[in-house]
């Protein structure tokens, strides 16, 4: 049975055919040790919307984190999403839990973004600020799939990673990984996470006060 009911179906598959441009590749991950539902409607969420996309979206599933392409890609949990152009295979756009509710919108956002070339809808003086960072930066937004102020939040972070590699972000359903969510004493979301807690904030914020979290995390 599908997940998506059949009149959202169609306006993704109208949205799809719309503004996605060029191919863009899904590598989703799984662990036969995790045998949790979100996992498992992660995948056949993934498989649903690459059906959906006329061919624009690859999807590929992989199993075990002991894999080649996890230990390259950096994928040290599941379920995990790692998202990039066709041709530009990169590992600093990431979603780790199932994006529903809210964040399947921040999803569709980002595939969508990705395939035009990753254009991305911020001020011309910010773009360059992010594109100077010369050192890593980690960006973890904790977020809720019911919480309806976190998908601003990670949109902003993935922009930033879309516009350096040497900055990784990674969208993180707080309640699917609550010991990752107590490390850091999430409480209330979206909460962001930079660099392993040099900085951390609550709340969503435009993007020049989002950077210049990052430039005190550097």
């Amino acid at each position: 049975m599908p997940l998506l009911k059949e009149k959202d179906q169609q306006a993704v598959r109208e949205r799809f055919a719309k503004e996605l441009k060029n191919p863009v590749k899904i590598k989703f991950f799984f662990s036969q040790e995790d045998t949790s539902e979100e996992t498992r409607i992660t995948g056949e969420l993934m498989d649903e919307i690459g059906g959906l996309s006329e061919g624009k979206l690859v999807v590929e599933s992989i199993e075990g984190m002991d894999s080649e392409q996890a230990r390259r890609l950096r994928v040290d949990k599941t379920p995990a999403i790692v998202i990039y152009g066709d041709g530009d295979e990169r590992d600093n756009i990431r979603f780790f839990g199932l994006p529903a509710g809210h964040e399947f919108a921040t999803l569709l956002h980002t595939l969508i973004t990705v395939s035009n070339d990753y254009h991305v809808e911020l001020p011309d003086a910010l773009v360059e600020k992010v594109r100077a960072i010369d050192k890593p930066v980690k960006i973890q937004v904790f977020v809720t799939t019911s919480c309806p102020h976190c998908p601003p939040a990670v949109v902003v972070s993935h922009y930033f990673a879309m516009l350096n590699p040497m900055i990784t972000s990674e969208m993180i359903e707080a309640n699917q990984f609550d010991d990752l969510s107590r490390r850091y004493g999430v409480q209330s979301v979206p909460m962001t996470v930079i660099n392993d807690g040099k900085q951390t904030f609550i709340g969503s914020r435009n993007p020049e006060e989002f950077f210049k979290a990052i430039e005190k995390a550097l």
